[in-house]
């Protein structure tokens, strides 16, 4: 069974900033903005702001899922471990999920995947970039699998990602070791 996004979750933009966004380490404000989100949000990475308006309505927490609505590919990331008072720039629409069939994790795998993608990447508009309109990201169709299935899907998901870093800081560690066996070769030849 398939189910549009706007009938499976709310919907909004994230907060828009009428100025340029300046970290302030004195505000208890913090803002996620498209830099900060591969996969999932680098939290410490994630700039304290002052806001020039109430923040509240742009508020995210734990299990919203965020949706770049501008950018290079429209990619998806559930929110976990969200510190208070967290928002999400106007980069991003906010979906938070309405039904207790659905796991916020698996719309987030979702949006990622090649249809949905593909499905984006057709509804964008712009030259330079690439944006999305909040009435295309609703219409996406997402299938909705039993949540033993959706958990299954999760915990692969989530094995596939620990998988690439442990792959990522292998090769960076043997990086660094053929770089400093080469280093001591050429100075052990020079002594």
């Amino acid at each position: 069974m398939k189910t549009r996004l706007i009938d499976l979750a709310d919907l909004r933009i994230g907060y828009q900033s009428r100025g340029r966004i300046e970290s302030d380490p004195a505000s208890l404000y913090r803002i996620i903005q498209l830099r900060d989100v591969k996969e999932a949000v680098d939290w410490d990475t994630v700039i304290p702001f002052k806001p020039d308006r109430k923040p509240d309505r742009h508020l995210v927490g734990d299990g919203d899922v965020l949706v770049s609505a501008r950018g290079d590919g429209h990619f998806g990331a559930a929110l976990s471990g969200v510190p208070a008072n967290t928002v999400a720039s106007s980069n991003f629409y906010i979906l938070r999920i309405n039904r207790k069939d659905v796991l916020p994790e698996y719309v987030g795998w979702y949006l990622n995947q090649p249809a949905a993608q593909e499905y984006l990447r057709s509804r964008s508009q712009g030259t330079y970039i690439s944006l999305i309109t909040k009435a295309d990201i609703g219409e996406l169709e997402v299938p909705i699998p039993p949540l033993a299935v959706q958990q299954q899907v999760v915990r692969v998901a989530t094995l596939r990602r620990a998988e690439q870093d442990l792959l990522r800081q292998l090769e960076s560690k043997r990086d660094a070791l053929i770089q400093t066996a080469c280093q001591f070769a050429i100075h052990r030849r020079e002594a």
